[in-house]
């Protein structure tokens, strides 16, 4: 029993051991294979880095096969001229500190969006003409009535663009020949090969960075730049017209908004229309249109045909189904007695579409829609629009028809814009009174052109106890605003903003100050400041000097 035990612990404690050893073995196995496993990923791993750096420093051209012309010098990729090719980053530092969110300088403070639903503003839009309370017409305005016709909400706007203006400049602008940089003269590289193999690394890197919005050209990058002035329909058929083009020849001014359609409805110029002909709406202040255009582009003026859309007394005279009208069935009227039409009814829209595509094949570069918003006052407040407002609210219907007047004038390659006030920037009241949606249109037309007269804002707003007396600081808090209200619009479909200044004097409002250059000079300083590169000034008597203005040639912008 004893030498079984003794037989029995041998055996157990061998095999004990030869269990252990073969246990090691295993291990020992098991550690080469991971050994050489982790061996082959490192070298499986550094051929394919090895590989990516060969396709980036050499490019692939077509088909996969490696472009000719040798390697870029290392000092040239990642330049400053690859770096250029993000489009949030072209530009000047300036325009870089104007991305969304990054506005915020001292002026910027002064903006307290939140104070511009008051009453005060709302009264003071400008095609409130009539007395001074109204204050939309400039009191004891020189010309014609059809000159003073009331300085409608042509206080606005443009932007930059499905593109901010300080945006502009597409890569291959802001780059300094890529390709060229760290080459000496003894090499032979390909430099326009280079220039395409950085082109495909700037976009890939782009793409994978995240920041690539839209890497083509939009109208917002290519579009003429405007610095322009109104101008009526009498005035543009009268001789003082040749005063207005000689103030554009020997100035920066570029750009006339002409009056097509006016506040009465009228058609400035006998149009090819067979409606508006039909109705007795054309009147020939312009005599000879065609003529006119052809100076103007001699000249090398930019054209902007001026609509003005739902105050249209004409139409609704003419069409009583179209008018907008009270319960009782009187016209819904201003403060001048000027009616309205209804805003809601497809045929207005279509009028008014056919009005601005018959301008356009007359030579117009563009189209400028103005008091396209819903009428404020009395007679509004009673106004029977015939629809659920609760289900088609009257921001809708607004930006519905500056979306079909787009589509279709797109198709003719015309540019839609439209007149906003400026006091519904940041102001959810004013927005809902008339109806424009400053975000929802800045993704829709081509530019907005906010009226920011400083005339139009009520004493307080902006923290400034006379807004009009302060030109500059009242200009550059609601553009500021502008910019932050846009910021949600994506770059690749966001208007250009074009704001309308203030050439006249505001007589009206307690505590203004006369209007001459200076003032003119500090609001278009105010507009640069912001980040906007576009104005428009505004007159209802077309009274415009060179006091304030640079040379030709003198000016920013195209």
């Amino acid at each position: 029993m004893g030498k079984r035990r003794r037989g029995n612990y041998s055996y157990q404690k061998y095999s004990y051991q030869s269990s252990c050893e073969r246990d090691r073995k295993r291990k020992r196995r098991k550690i080469i294979l991971l050994a050489v496993t982790v061996v082959l990923i490192l070298l499986l791993c550094a051929g394919v880095v090895t590989g990516m750096k060969l396709i980036e420093r050499y490019g692939l051209g077509e088909g996969g096969a490696l472009m000719a012309g040798g390697p870029v010098q290392p000092g040239a990729e990642g330049s400053a001229a690859d770096g250029a090719a993000e489009p949030e980053t072209e530009g000047s530092a300036a325009d870089v500190a104007a991305e969304p969110g990054t506005e915020g300088s001292a002026a910027d403070v002064a903006a307290e969006p939140g104070t511009e639903g008051a009453a005060a503003d709302v009264a003071a839009e400008p095609e409130m003409e009539g007395s001074a309370a109204d204050g939309a017409t400039e009191p004891g305005a020189e010309g014609s009535t059809a000159d003073v016709a009331a300085e409608p909400e042509m206080e606005g706007s443009a932007a930059d663009v499905a593109v901010e203006p300080e945006m502009e400049g597409a890569a291959a602008d802001v780059a300094a020949e890529p390709g060229t940089e760290g080459l000496t003269g003894g090499e032979t590289a390909d430099v326009s090969a280079v220039q395409r193999g950085i082109s495909r690394r700037s976009e890939k890197d782009s793409l994978l960075d995240g920041q690539a919005e839209a890497a083509e050209e939009t109208w917002a990058d290519t579009h003429f730049r405007v610095r322009g002035i109104y101008v009526t329909g009498p005035t543009a058929g009268s001789v003082r017209f040749q005063d207005m083009l000689t103030l554009l020849d020997e100035t920066e001014l570029n750009a006339m908004v002409i009056d097509v359609k006016n506040d009465e409805g009228q058609i400035t110029y006998t149009m090819s229309l067979e409606g508006a002909r039909d109705m007795g709406a054309c009147v020939a202040y312009i005599g000879d249109m065609e003529s006119l255009m052809a100076q103007l582009k001699e000249h090398g003026v930019y054209t902007i045909a001026r609509i003005v859309c739902f105050k249209d007394p004409c139409l609704a005279q003419n069409h009583p189904e179209l008018a907008l009208t009270k319960p009782d069935q009187t016209p819904v009227v201003d403060a001048n007695g000027l009616a309205w039409v209804n805003p809601y009814r497809t045929e207005v829209w279509e009028y008014l579409t056919d009005i601005a595509m018959q301008a356009a094949q007359d030579g117009f570069d563009e189209i400028q829609f103005d008091y396209v918003r819903f009428p404020i006052g009395e007679d509004a407040e009673q106004a029977d629009y015939g629809v659920d407002m609760e289900e088609y609210p009257k921001q809708q219907a607004v930006a519905d028809f500056l979306a079909y007047a787009s589509e279709r004038l797109d198709e003719r390659g015309v540019p839609v814009t439209a007149d906003v006030f400026g006091t519904i920037i940041g102001s959810e009241t004013d927005v809902e009174g008339v109806g424009q949606d400053y975000v929802k249109l800045g993704g829709i037309v081509r530019a907005l052109c906010p009226m920011v007269y400083p005339s139009h804002y009520g004493n307080g707003v902006f923290g400034l106890a006379v807004p009009d007396a302060q030109p500059y600081e009242t200009v550059l808090a609601a553009l500021t605003d502008s910019r932050e209200e846009l910021a949600s619009v994506p770059r690749g479909q966001r208007a250009v903003v074009r704001p309308w200044l203030q050439a006249f004097t505001a007589t009206w409002v307690k505590g203004h100050i006369s209007y001459s250059g200076e003032e003119i000079r500090s609001q278009i300083q105010a507009v640069y400041d912001a980040g906007y590169e576009e104005w428009f000034l505004w007159n209802a008597a077309n009274r415009y000097t060179a006091d304030g203005l640079l040379p030709e040639g003198e000016g920013t912008g195209q």
